[in-house]
């Protein structure tokens, strides 16, 4: 099977035609036309998931963000921000990311997230659909919701910005940064928000309004290695799951 397979195999899932008009997803470095050995399945791409395609034979990649974003001008092995693809290049290492038309698209991340904490979906977030709209059936106080997010995620620290509702029943999602969609959320009568990477001012739009659950941006997106080993062992090649961890460490002080 090429990689040609593979990335025709998500596309027919996600289709890559379905991102944001700013994202780049899609196949990003080596030869579509290359057997492939192995596949590793992680969040981001960095030095150590290299080293481990390295190590372990393999020679796809599949992440959720994409390796090269915006426009690259030159690709030098000295430069850090370029080092990567280099290396992944002089290693025969392919890479393809699957990033907002995984996000989007139903079946996808948000969609996955809901399933884990047992949701009714009841339709997007946004017009461009990002995020979900769900329902926990019977209402829940915050505590519980805090407390059931950090066991289904496996979770310790969730920044929390509180609202006026102390009963919560209708709750929307969107793993990554949604911060962008608080706004929309209020509009919509949500009492409680799920999402990561939440800015001071976008909080403060939000506080005493509604409940909002920043539990982190590669929290609530580790996710994606699941779902992606999940669909990519209807294929029967060899898949190995990388679980990053969050560059963020949280430091108690006297």
């Amino acid at each position: 099977m090429k990689v040609r397979d593979i990335y025709d195999f998500i596309d027919g899932i996600f289709p890559f035609s379905s991102q944001a008009e700013w994202d780049n997803s899609g196949f990003q470095v080596g030869s579509l036309e290359d057997e492939v050995i192995g596949i590793i399945i992680t969040l981001d791409v960095d030095d150590y998931v290299i080293e481990n395609a390295i190590k372990e034979g393999i020679n796809l990649i599949i992440s959720h963000h994409p390796l090269i974003l915006k426009k690259i001008n030159r690709i030098w092995a000295e430069k850090y921000s370029t080092a990567i693809i280099y290396k992944a290049i002089r290693n025969g290492i392919n890479i393809i990311s699957a990033h907002t038309n995984v996000d989007i698209l139903k079946g996808g991340l948000a969609d996955y997230l809901a399933g884990i904490f047992k949701l009714e979906i009841l339709g997007p977030l946004s017009k461009e659909g990002f995020g979900r709209i769900c329902s926990l059936g019977s209402p829940i106080t915050l505590e519980e919701l805090l407390n059931m997010i950090s066991q289904k995620l496996n979770i310790e620290n969730i920044r929390v910005i509180e609202g006026k509702t102390k009963k919560i029943k209708k709750v929307a999602l969107c793993p990554g940064s949604g911060g962008d969609l608080i706004e929309e959320a209020i509009e919509k009568g949500i009492d409680a928000y799920i999402t990561g990477d939440v800015k001071y001012h976008q909080a403060k739009l939000g506080e005493g309004k509604i409940n909002i659950l920043d539990i982190g941006h590669h929290e609530s997106e580790i996710i994606f290695v699941d779902l992606m080993y999940e669909r990519i062992a209807e294929l029967s090649i060899r898949t190995v799951k990388y679980y990053s961890t969050s560059p963020f460490k949280t430091r108690r002080l006297k």
